[in-house]
């Protein structure tokens, strides 16, 4: 699905200007997509086998995750539950909706170089 982005205002709010165009000539397009990669539940059983010897459970424990940024090629590799092999670059990653309010939150995310389904 190809689509364009256009912004009618700027999002700065100390910003007066609102009337924007596409430049296709100067536009750079490809595909992307963003996956939330979370361990697996057998693997945060076998992690935390060291807890469980002291009388805790690993139930209601929340899998870690981590956001993974897959361009061009690698989009669609894979489905929701696959287990998969992921190689890239750890990168900062903020979180647009909160800088928009003033708060700043940085996370870590991946940008993906390649991505296997085991």
């Amino acid at each position: 699905v190809l689509f364009s982005l256009s912004m009618h205002r700027c999002p700065t709010p100390s910003c007066k200007g609102s009337n924007f165009e596409v430049i296709p000539e100067g536009s750079t397009r490809s595909d992307y997509q963003e996956i939330k990669l979370q361990e697996s539940v057998s693997n945060r059983a076998f992690s935390s086998s060291s807890h469980q010897s002291r009388g805790s459970s690993s139930s209601g424990i929340i899998p870690r995750s981590l956001l993974i940024k897959l361009q061009h090629d690698l989009v669609d590799r894979c489905q929701p539950g696959d287990d998969v092999v992921i190689v890239g670059t750890l990168i900062s990653h903020w979180q647009s909706d909160l800088v928009a309010m003033g708060d700043c939150n940085i996370t870590t995310a991946m940008t993906a170089h390649s991505i296997r389904v085991v």
